[in-house]
C-alpha cells in the first residue's frame, strides 16, 4: 500500500510539472506571475531564457514520473531517480520563486523535505523495506 502511495505521489508530482513548460512554449501562463526571477529585476519568464527553464520542467516530469513508474513496477534505480528528480525540480524552480503559481510552493516543499529525510539513514532503510525501493 505504502508503495503504492509513494508512486503515485511522484508520478502527480511529476505530471504538474507540465505547467513549467506550457507557461514557456505557449501563450498560457498556467498561473505563473509576471514577475522578475531571483537574481535580476530585469528578467522575466517568457522568451529564451523560459524556454531554457521549460526543457528542464519538462525533464524534471519525465524523471519524476520514471520514478514514480519504478517504484510501482519495482524496477531498479527507483530511488536515483526519486532523488533525481526532486533535485532537478527544487533547482529549476528557486530562481523563479515571485513566479510560480502557490501550487508549486508545495511541490518546491515535497521536493526539499524528500531530499532532506533521503540524507536519514532510517528513511532510506524504511524506503526500503515498506516500500521494497531498490536502494
Amino acid at each position: 500500500m505504502i508503495k503504492i502511495i509513494i508512486g503515485i505521489v511522484f508520478i502527480v508530482h511529476g505530471i504538474a510539472h507540465i505547467s513549467g513548460f506550457l507557461a514557456a512554449f505557449t501563450k498560457n501562463r498556467q498561473g505563473f506571475k509576471e514577475s522578475s526571477w531571483l537574481i535580476n529585476e530585469s528578467v522575466f519568464y517568457r522568451g529564451n531564457i523560459a524556454r531554457i527553464f521549460g526543457v528542464f520542467w519538462l525533464i524534471s516530469m519525465l524523471i519524476l514520473i520514471a520514478g514514480g513508474l519504478s517504484v510501482l513496477f519495482e524496477w531498479p534505480y527507483a530511488f536515483p531517480l526519486m532523488m533525481m528528480g526532486c533535485l532537478l525540480s527544487a533547482l529549476v524552480m528557486l530562481p523563479w520563486l515571485r513566479t510560480v503559481p502557490v501550487g508549486a510552493m508545495f511541490g518546491l516543499g515535497f521536493d526539499l523535505l524528500f531530499l532532506a529525510l533521503c540524507q536519514l539513514d532510517w528513511f532510506v532503510e524504511w524506503l526500503h523495506e515498506v516500500a521494497n525501493i531498490m536502494i
